[in-house]
């Protein structure tokens, strides 16, 4: 067994490689830290006190500017009056005038507050505020016939003295001190500062002797600077967080303090001046102290001295520095700043360093030994992440080793696991979403619906219900739009079904416009109602897409889980027919599944394909009903109307073979072979019935068609190949048009009207257009819906709707075509409103074309249907 000694010297001799790394970079990091440290406390603590003298000089400098600028002000009011005097502008025996002057002048000037004069025969006359511009302003006035008898006045707006308030007896006028001061200097001068008695204030007289041509001296203006006003300026000053400034004269008696609003004291009544020796508890009375011990007495100032001084524990910096001005004055300020103020942060600063100090070195030795722990066992961290990638477990972490090869190697391993898992992952999200909305998409529905099944075959009690959603007339927004903004519109509703269902239900986009919804655990089909419901409310706002706003609708389709399918397959596929039946019931409402609906989607398709059929084979027919005149009882057109007569399926009703034309978008090319009829038949029964004034053949068209891409194409074809001249061709739309890009109808619905095809609204009444689109668009004509016609009876409040939308074409110029006649009541009562036109039963319900070609011939000389009653 080794001995300690031969363990130390081996353990000295041959180190292990934790000792070495961390050893040695802790001790870098201790020495760089602590010089660090030090150096930056020296240089910080040296910068506070330059900055703290540099402060105490730009606040001195400040105070003797402002200072001087407000000291100028009383002696340049002196001058000015003296000036006038020696202009002759102003009477110095007109004591009555040099008090109005001088009440007008105190207004004039700020900083000065009262101004007067007195003669050497003791008169007086002042005006201003005596006591400060809080106060009322005054006249005081000391005459010749009551000598030494100083009278208050107060003054009107127009200073005028109104009122005698206050006499002060024994005002000799030439021995005050301001008089003898300005006498003694014989120039303008300072005089004393005093303090008022009448009400506590301190003030600075300035004086200026007025002497006549002689050389005899007349009298002295003067006027009081308050001294508050430099207390409140040093108030203001920001010295530190807790610095003092103030002004002493030589003798120590203060001037101002920013501390001490008012640098007085009141004592019995009796305003006193306060001397910096006698203040208690002061940073004042304190540095008076330190100047005195390091300077010497203050009637020895005549520089600046900054000095230190510590008084309880705390050490302050001062400036001393002397004030002089032009007119006598000679002042001390001195600015006193705790070190505190500015020392704090260095001490908060020392400590952090001492902290950051012992934090810095427990953090190198932790680092060390961290770096140590990793250098040792790279190679097992590299083979226990290769296994972990095997497994498919491709989120790992390798830190760096601190060795150039097994980091390189680390990385290497890291990028390769990286691509792996990137590459699974893009996988992954293309099998499972939509590239488009970014839901998922069919294979993660038929995933979600698989566990659902499931659950619900283990769980007898669980429930879940399948909403397949489908948005309506989706087909036109492409076609009018385009297909760009179709897409930025299904974004725009995903991110708004996303938004607003609870995470628990499953979203998917199942393709094109068809999204499918899974809703768990639900106790009944009220709950997929509700939630239905809530979908619709979701929807009623319009979507922003490319700065405009988009109307959709929906119309969904229900199936629960107790519907007893055994597949995905068989859910979607009752969800589609439910849907199916929503869509032909009228869109924008929801349907849930029951067995009977297979029976009606067979139907469905049964129809749509032989409608497919007939419409290749031109197989359905038209029939015409006229458009009567009612004042003459003369057919002037005829309405187009598609029939569909099938051997098989018998006749199928418009209402059934339009709405599956416009759902599965036949509905074009019907219409196209329904203008291109309608134009030939009319041609034919021009050249039949030249005599006979047939002003139009009215055709139906569907919104899907309009806001096709092609459909002012088409029209064109149409007119083309029957030669029929435009203005003979009428085309109706209906309400609904209108609000469906308004601004893309109106262009297209312009440049027909433009091209001399007339145009009509179909079915006014039963949509939601506005008067301004009846104003906007280029109409000759409406329709009234057959629904109000036929509600005229003689007592059918329907007679005030008609009768409005008459008024209301009138007013639009526009011409009034009623439609479903079927009695001469309302014959009358129509021709009585003012209505123009109207088609019904009465004259003849809709006929084939060699039908309508017999009426034609019968009334081709001009027979007349039965007389209108008056």
């Amino acid at each position: 067994m080794r001995s300690p000694l031969a363990r130390f010297q081996r353990w000295f001799h041959t180190p292990s490689l934790r000792l070495v790394l961390v050893v040695p970079f802790v001790i870098q990091i201790v020495l760089a830290i602590a010089l660090t440290g030090t150096l930056a406390l020296y240089y910080s603590q040296s910068a506070v006190r330059t900055v703290s003298v540099d402060l105490r000089q730009e606040i001195s400098d400040r105070i003797v500017d402002h200072l001087t600028n407000y000291l100028v002000v009383p002696h340049r009011v002196n001058r000015l009056n003296l000036k006038s005097v020696q202009d002759q502008t102003l009477d110095l025996s007109n004591l009555e005038r040099l008090e109005q002057h001088f009440w007008s002048q105190a207004q004039e000037f700020e900083v000065v507050d009262y101004i007067f004069y007195g003669n050497v025969d003791g008169e007086f006359a002042g005006g201003g505020w005596p006591m400060g511009r809080d106060r009322p302003m005054q006249i005081h006035r000391v005459r010749r016939s009551d000598p030494q008898n100083l009278q208050f006045f107060n003054t009107n707006a127009e200073g005028k003295p109104v009122e005698l308030i206050l006499e002060t007896p024994d005002f000799n006028v030439p021995q005050r001190p301001w008089f003898t001061a300005a006498v003694e200097a014989r120039q303008a001068t300072w005089g004393e500062i005093f303090t008022f008695q009448a009400f506590p204030a301190m003030a600075l007289p300035a004086s200026v002797p007025v002497f006549d041509s002689r050389g005899q001296l007349q009298g002295v203006f003067g006027n009081n600077f308050f001294l508050t006003r430099i207390s409140d300026f040093l108030g203001s000053l920001k010295v530190g967080k807790s610095g003092e400034v103030f002004i002493v004269e030589h003798n120590g008696l203060l001037v101002a303090g920013s501390t001490l609003k008012q640098p007085f004291t009141v004592k019995g009544g009796q305003t006193e001046r306060i001397h910096i020796s006698t203040l208690e508890d002061s940073p004042i009375r304190w540095a008076e102290a330190a100047i005195l011990e390091q300077i010497g007495p203050l009637e020895s100032i005549e520089r600046s001295h900054d000095i230190t001084f510590q008084h309880g524990g705390d050490r302050y910096l001062l400036r001393i520095t002397a004030f002089h001005d032009n007119y006598g004055l000679d002042w001390l300020i001195g600015i006193i700043l705790p070190e505190a103020d500015f020392m704090q942060p260095i001490f908060q600063y020392r400590q952090v360093i001492l902290w950051l100090c012992l934090g810095a070195l427990l953090t190198s030795l932790g680092i060390g030994l961290y770096t140590a722990r990793l250098i040792l066992r790279p190679i097992q961290r590299l083979d226990s992440a290769a296994s972990r990638v095997a497994s498919g477990q491709f989120q790992h972490h390798l830190p760096d080793s601190g060795l150039q090869e097994l980091d390189r190697l680390s990385a290497a391993f890291s990028g390769m696991a990286t691509q792996l898992r990137n590459s699974f992952d893009a996988l992954h999200r293309q099998a499972y979403h939509d590239a488009l909305t970014n839901l998922p998409n069919r294979a993660a529905l038929i995933e979600t619906l698989e566990r659902s099944i499931e659950r619900a075959r283990r769980d007898p009690d669980y429930r879940f219900a399948v909403l397949f959603l489908d948005l309506d007339n989706f087909k036109l927004i492409n076609d009018s739009l385009g297909h760009l903004i179709g897409d930025k519109l299904l974004i725009a509703i995903a991110k708004r079904l996303r938004s607003a269902i609870p995470k628990a239900i499953t979203l998917t986009r199942f393709g094109g416009d068809e999204f499918v919804l899974v809703q768990p655990e639900i106790q009944s089909v009220v709950d997929a109602t509700q939630f239905v419901q809530r979908l619709f409310q979701v929807l009623e706002y319009p979507l922003e897409v490319n700065d405009r706003e988009i109307f959709v609708t929906a119309s969904l389709g229900i199936v629960l889980s107790t519907h007893g399918a055994q597949s995905p397959f068989e859910f979607l596929r009752s969800a589609d027919t439910a849907l199916y039946r929503a869509k032909a019931e009228g869109k924008a409402r929801y349907e849930v599944f029951n067995v009977e609906m297979y029976a009606d989607m067979a139907r469905y398709f049964q129809l749509e394909t032989a409608l497919r059929q007939s419409i290749h084979a031109q197989s359905l027919t038209l029939a015409f009903q006229p458009i009567v005149q009612l004042d003459t009882q003369t057919i002037v057109g005829f309405e187009a109307l598609c029939r569909w007569h099938h051997p098989v399926l018998g006749d199928v009703p418009p209402s059934q073979f339009i709405a599956i034309a416009e759902e599965t978008g036949q509905i074009v090319a019907l219409e196209r072979w329904v203008l291109h009829q309608s134009c030939v038949q009319m041609r034919l029964w021009q050249q039949q019935f030249s005599q006979m004034k047939l002003d139009f053949i009215s055709v139906n068209l569907s919104p899907l068609h309009v806001m096709h891409p092609h459909f002012l194409e088409h029209i064109e074809q149409v007119i083309q190949a029957t030669g029929i001249n435009r203005r003979y061709l009428k085309l109706e739309v209906t309400e609904s048009l209108m609000m469906q890009n308004p601004d893309l109808v109106r262009i297209r619905l312009k440049r027909l009207r433009d091209s001399g095809i007339r145009l009509s609204i179909d079915d006014f009444g039963t949509g939601y257009s506005s008067l301004s689109y009846l104003h906007q668009f280029p109409f000759e004509s409406l329709k009234i819906d057959r629904s109000f016609i036929q509600r005229l009876t003689s007592h059918s409040a329907d007679h005030s709707i008609v009768q409005a939308i008459v008024m209301m074409a009138h007013s639009f110029h526009l011409d009034v075509i009623a439609e479903g006649i079927e009695s001469v009541h309302q014959v009358n009562w129509l021709h009585q409103v003012g209505c123009h036109y109207g088609q019904g039963y009465l004259f003849s319900p809709p006929v084939s074309a060699i039908a309508a070609t017999q009426i034609l011939r019968v009334m081709q000389p001009a027979t007349k249907p039965p007389e209108p009653s008056s």
